[in-house]
């Protein structure tokens, strides 16, 4: 929904990437965007059409073939985030990978969690994954030069972690996790700590 309509009240959204023009949108299911471009993952077909994409955030309405595969490794993935030159995304299992948001290498993060979901960057240097297997959020330090393997913490315990967005307060600035579990979304407050 373009910013302008939603200020004058216009809720209705337009299509951007339609799976019937763009084979690369196969059953989408994270996403991100940087003020540039936007990027998704497939929960369907992953390794014939894409496993993460970057496309234009705003492209021509002739534009089909705008979108760039830069991941193609896993046939199902969940989440994705950025964390400055960096993408994160979940697989099905086990697993977190990371690419630079140009492409290239594909690194494996972590092998250690037990079902990973959505994933989240606070803007500074952390990024956080939702393990709904284990009912908790885990963090690392996303701003790597080079992906490679990152020593995953505890954040917090959250049953059911499934998505995640950090949503910053304007007033005191301070960082707090919002979480989605199923379709039902609360904010996670850690018991009055902010983050």
């Amino acid at each position: 929904m373009p910013a302008d309509k939603v200020l004058r009240g216009i809720s209705e959204p337009e299509v951007v990437y339609n799976g019937s023009n763009v084979e690369q949108v196969n059953q989408p299911g994270g996403i991100a965007a940087d003020n540039f471009h936007v990027y998704w993952t497939n929960k369907h077909f992953g390794t014939q059409v894409g496993t993460v994409m970057r496309a234009s955030e705003f492209p021509e309405r002739s534009e089909t073939k705008g979108v760039t595969v830069l991941a193609s490794n896993l046939v199902k993935s969940y989440g994705v985030c950025m964390s400055l030159g960096n993408i994160y995304y979940t697989d099905a299992s086990t697993h977190l990978y990371g690419v630079k948001k140009s492409g290239g290498p594909i690194a494996e993060v972590t092998a250690s969690l037990k079902n990973p979901r959505g994933c989240a960057w606070d803007g500074d240097g952390t990024v956080y994954v939702a393990d709904r297997g284990a009912n908790a959020v885990y963090a690392f330090a996303g701003n790597m030069p080079t992906i490679t393997q990152a020593k995953m913490t505890k954040a917090f315990d959250a049953e059911d972690a499934f998505g995640l967005a950090v949503a910053v307060d304007s007033g005191a600035f301070a960082r707090r996790l919002s979480l989605v579990g199923g379709a039902l979304a609360f904010l996670a407050a850690m018991r009055g700590t902010h983050m």
